[in-house]
């Protein structure tokens, strides 16, 4: 699964991106054929062992999308928080 290399450190909306929590060092996976039963559109997320990387595959690899397109900044292409 590819991902996404930003030369200038930034994050822009269809960045494909893998997650990882600062703190436990786990990453964020998701198995998308185990849907959350009465949810239309409901998909469980977990994390790694500290040890373990997953690396890029399926599972842990995540598009970055908006809502709504256009709809940040006037159509400002880079994520921002805060």
């Amino acid at each position: 699964m590819p991902w996404t290399y930003s030369a200038d450190g930034n994050l822009k909306w269809g960045d494909q991106i893998m997650i990882q929590n600062d703190q436990t060092k786990g990453w964020v996976v998701m198995d998308i054929g185990d849907s959350v039963p009465n949810v239309e559109e409901g998909y469980s997320l977990t994390s790694t062992g500290t040890s373990e990387n997953p690396g890029p595959m399926t599972r842990s690899v995540f598009c970055l999308s908006p809502v709504e397109q256009g709809s940040s900044f006037g159509g400002d292409p880079y994520i921002r928080y805060g």
